[in-house]
């Protein structure tokens, strides 16, 4: 039992540090190289953007539950409408807290889904292991 959470923090953990590489090596090859002088976003530009740290303030706050149910700030919401949200956190410079039931047992579908979205929007994530969200997830 306890090697199966363990095992889900770890996949949890891998698939954000994932999401952050593949941010990184998309925001490189985006940067123009310095023989290249048509884009009007120059290196300096570039790096002033990407170490624009976030807003701890502005947060969503998201629980799937074990039926499948997404909680957006304690109301409850459809993937469509959670999508917008994130779109509108990225702008905000936010972060997503995230937590859902039961997190031993294999995610549902739905929060796949909700990961994904998050990855997706390129958001920092902070990782919970319960519903009032006071509890984050500690990786030793």
């Amino acid at each position: 039992m306890m090697m199966a959470k363990h095992l889900t923090i770890i996949l949890s953990v891998t698939l954000f540090l994932f999401s952050c590489g593949c941010t990184y090596a998309q925001e490189k090859r985006k940067m123009p190289s310095s023989s290249s002088h048509s884009s009007a976003t120059g290196p300096s530009e570039m790096k002033n953007q990407q170490s624009q740290p976030f807003d701890e303030s502005v947060s969503l706050k998201i629980y799937v539950d074990k039926t499948g149910q997404i909680t957006l700030n304690e109301q409850p919401t459809s993937t469509d409408q959670l999508d917008h949200k994130l779109k509108l956190l990225k702008e905000q410079n936010g972060i997503v807290f995230y937590s859902r039931d039961d997190a031993t047992s294999a995610p549902t579908e739905q929060a796949m889904n909700v990961i994904k979205l998050i990855v997706a929007n390129k958001l920092p994530i902070r990782l919970y292991t319960d519903r009032t969200f006071t509890q984050p997830v500690l990786v030793k």
